[in-house]
């Protein structure tokens, strides 16, 4: 088979499975075929559905559509469902063959259609283009002669015992009417309807599958539909609506789309679906009495309009807080919680742009946000920095001048790469209690460093600063000394940081990165924070050899062997590629597998994985989730994992059913103090790491990591879980 039809064979194998699943809003294969086996309990609609498909398929292949969507099964989900219900109405024959092929390539069309005009929109293109395509056949067919209305319906039983005679006939009424209650047999014909399969039987398939998929989706299927349904009997419009027409199904999809989905999953989205699923009630009964003239169903209209207009007034909530709309979809609403978590926790305080610490060595905050002395209102946002002795004054006996003053001359250094935009100087030093109310900033430095990002340093010695406006400074670079101008009665570094370029603005809030910071006389790493008044901070020495080894561009080529202890061995080769959003990520061919990562001057860390969890490349992710640039021994911390990506036991299974309201598992992600051959001048390098799984605070999983560096690069990792190690044997 030539490699053209391989890739056109597996592109049509994902597209078709990919349209199944893509109705419960997932990816998950085995939830797929599921899926498509439920749609065959009617062979003959299954059938229909499947031909539909294939009818898209050949659409969106022969108009060179674009490959992403084709093989995530955006522009088929639609013409499946067409092809089911065309399958259920219409007898066969040359006409329906016809009818099927238009109606399908129809509905592929507005799936094409709507889907660059909702994105536009930033809202998802659910079943519209099916609601747009079926009722269009519907009505079209009524002056049509030749297509006649399938009857297999009506005279079912008689079928079922032409087939397979008495035995066939109770097997059918068994799964028709199992000995269950009543709600259970509504429950699963509900879900045979989502693929117009009306059985229990279909039902079955679908349920076991969204409990492979997503214990949340389970769980939020049955929520939704136990809402509905004792809604129903307390409003007094009992079940018969929900077995004989699509409303049960609009309440379990809206369930599982609001409460797990398009919603971060959330006792808040819990509470969402037990209050929208009434309205949904409210809406079908609604919608019934004006389409009952044009003798069309409403199918899953009343799911579609609320879950737009939920949609829609979401998007209007700024505020990061109550109900949050999933930002990046993980297909997943465990997934798409524990992500969700995970950067709560881990990037909350995290900036685009780095401001390290303006100094170098040991500096007390000796006025932070909302400081009694100057740091109100408009600028309470800041730091005020002295020097202090083990005796904790900051001075040298007596005090009485400026040179006796631990932080006096000191140089004030760039906290990032900037423009310098304003510049006050001329501004002489106050004595020792003095203070210059007039120009009370004193000698300042104004630096831009991107987008509304500006840093103010302030009180600096007159004659220090060394730039003019206009120049560019890095990190690091001196900007003057430390003195004592202005409003400042004993030499200190005031810094803040603020959204316009002048001297005087008002303050915003943000974070210092990556600083150590001492409490009783251990050092603790902080990558994103803000000190508070009292803490002794400094800032972290990078290394070079860190920075270039982990510095990879788009382009660059790993080949690893991998050898376990038993001396079995694997190659593997990884590439760093470059995704639509301009997100840098390592790609393994062999395993399918992607870890996204992002860096800066100070630190490198992955964000992401996706793919095989027992590869070379996923260890490599776990081992390397976070690495400062630094070879310090006080550089050590814990960050967590998102759950999802290292747990994947029974135990995490009844995790995900009670995570909307609480973990009770964590994974964490420790990093340990490094190991190097020169503090100074390393040439070789130890990172050591390790992966641990804790049940209520209980360590029940642990997997230690060495990763080692030298001049070349990343050379070797030592993986304790696989009993054996990697070697780069080219880069």
């Amino acid at each position: 088979m030539s490699a053209q039809l391989t890739y056109r064979f597996r592109l049509l194998a994902d597209f078709l499975l990919n349209s199944y699943s893509q109705l419960f809003f997932s990816d998950n294969r085995c939830f797929a075929w599921l899926l498509l086996l439920s749609s065959f309990v009617d062979p003959w609609s299954g059938l229909c559905g499947l031909i539909a498909l294939l009818v898209a398929f050949l659409g969106a292949w022969g108009l060179k559509l674009p490959e992403s969507p084709i093989r995530k099964g955006v522009y088929g989900y639609n013409a499946l469902l067409t092809g089911l219900v065309m399958g259920i109405y219409f007898e066969n024959g040359p006409e329906f063959w016809m009818m099927l092929f238009l109606g399908a390539f129809f509905t592929f069309l507005i799936s094409v259609w709507l889907t660059s005009l909702l994105f536009k929109a930033n809202l998802p293109l659910l079943g519209l283009p099916f609601l747009a395509g079926i009722w269009t056949i519907l009505l079209s067919v009524r002056s049509f002669d030749a297509l006649t209305l399938n009857e297999r319906g009506l005279f079912m039983l008689n079928e079922v015992y032409r087939l397979g005679g008495n035995n066939l006939l109770q097997f059918y009424e068994f799964i028709q009417y199992p000995p269950i209650p009543d709600f259970w047999i509504v429950f699963l014909k509900s879900l045979g309807a989502i693929f117009f399969q009306y059985n229990v039987l279909s039902g079955i398939f679908i349920a076991a599958g969204i409990l492979i998929y997503s214990r949340i989706a389970f769980s939020l299927s049955l929520l939704g539909f136990t809402t509905g349904y004792y809604f129903y009997q307390f409003i007094g419009g009992g079940t018969a609506e929900l077995y004989y027409s699509f409303v049960g199904f609009n309440f379990i999809l809206a369930s599982i789309s609001l409460g797990g989905f398009f919603v971060v999953p959330s006792f808040r989205s819990y509470g969402l679906v037990v209050i929208l699923t009434p309205v949904m009630a409210m809406l079908v009964s609604a919608l019934n009495y004006l389409f009952k003239d044009l003798q069309i169903p409403l199918y899953s209209l009343p799911f579609n309009f609320l879950i737009l207009l939920m949609i829609y007034v979401l998007r209007l909530n700024f505020t990061g807080k109550g109900i949050q709309l999933v930002q990046q979809q993980a297909f997943q609403p465990e997934k798409n919680l524990y992500r969700h978590l995970n950067e709560q926790t881990r990037f909350a305080h995290h900036v685009a742009i780095s401001l390290h610490p303006p100094f170098w060595g040991e500096w007390v905050v000796s006025q932070d946000d909302h400081g009694k002395i100057t740091h109100l209102g408009e600028w309470r946002h800041a730091w005020d920095f002295v020097v202090k002795d083990d005796k904790a004054l900051t001075y040298k006996p007596p005090g009485t001048q400026l040179t006796d003053y631990y932080a006096y001359n000191l140089p004030v250094l760039s906290p990032a790469a900037g423009t310098v935009v304003e510049i006050m100087d001329g501004v002489e030093d106050n004595p020792v209690g003095g203070v210059e109310l007039q120009k009370n900033w004193g000698n300042t430095v104004v630096l831009w460093h991107g987008n509304l990002l500006y840093s103010k340093l302030s009180h600096l010695k007159t004659g220090s600063i060394p730039l003019k406006v206009g120049q560019t400074v890095q990190k690091g670079d001196t900007l003057g000394v430390c003195g004592n101008s202005g409003r400042s009665p004993e030499p200190h570094i005031h810094f803040q940081v603020q959204a316009t370029p002048y001297i005087g603005s008002r303050t915003i809030q943000y974070p210092l990165a990556y600083y150590l910071e001492k409490k009783n006389k251990e050092w603790t790493f902080h990558s994103f924070g803000y000190p508070k008044e009292g803490s002794t901070i400094r800032s972290i020495n990078t290394s070079r050899l860190l920075q270039q080894a982990f510095n990879w561009p788009i382009g660059k080529v790993w080949l690893w062997e991998f050898k376990d202890n038993k001396g079995h061995a694997s190659m593997y080769r990884w590439e760093v590629l470059c995704d639509e959003w301009g997100n840098r990520y390592l790609w393994c061919p062999r395993t399918k597998s992607a870890a996204w990562f992002n860096l800066n001057d100070s630190c490198f860390w992955f964000y992401h994985f996706s793919g095989d969890k027992n590869s070379l490349l996923y260890h490599f992710y776990r081992a390397t989730y976070k690495v400062p640039f630094s070879v310090e021994k006080e550089i050590q911390f814990v960050e967590e994992f998102p759950l999802h990506l290292i747990c994947n036991n029974l135990t995490r299974y009844v995790q995900d059913f009670l995570s909307p309201f609480g973990l009770f598992m964590k994974a964490d992600y420790g990093y340990l103090p490094s190991k190097t051959d020169d503090p100074h001048h390393p040439t070789k390098i130890t990172l050591q790491t390790q992966t641990t799984g804790r049940l209520f605070n209980k360590l029940f999983y642990k997997s230690n990591y060495h990763i080692e560096v030298g001049t070349k690069g990343i050379y070797r990792i030592s993986i304790s879980e696989l009993n054996g190690e990697a070697v780069c044997i080219e880069d």
